[in-house]
């Protein structure tokens, strides 16, 4: 991959996390209590949750296609591949965002490449 590849493939990524940010930002502070469920030990979830991490998949496997995900509300289970791979926590803070607080941020952090870790991250925060 050229550089150029690379930082159009990193803006696709950036744009796309702006995106799922600003699909948060719509629901932030209209989300009802029973929209929510607790997954135990106080782990909150909602659709914004399993939309934004829904949303996070389509785009990166469109932007790098092959891509398998490890993800909080879809596939938490899955360990790494020969494939690309990301890890993706939709809404990180998602009591903070219940409660209206400013405080959390959705994330995906690409982190390996035939086996190899490479790190890097995304991140749309909120407060």
């Amino acid at each position: 991959m050229t550089l150029v590849q690379l930082q159009n493939w990193l803006g696709q990524v950036e744009m796309l996390c702006a995106e799922v940010g600003a699909f948060q930002m719509q629901h932030w502070q209209a989300v009802k209590s029973q929209d929510i469920a607790d997954k135990g030990l106080n782990q909150l979830v909602s659709f914004v949750d399993k939309e934004s991490e829904q949303r996070l998949m389509e785009g990166l496997a469109a932007i790098l296609p092959g891509s398998c995900f490890i993800g909080e509300e879809y596939n938490p289970d899955s360990v790494l591949t020969d494939q690309p791979t990301w890890i993706i926590d939709p809404l990180d803070g998602t009591t903070n965002f219940f409660a209206w607080i400013a405080g959390f941020c959705g994330e995906c952090c690409f982190v390996g490449f035939r086996g190899y870790p490479i790190g890097g991250g995304a991140c749309a925060s909120h407060g």
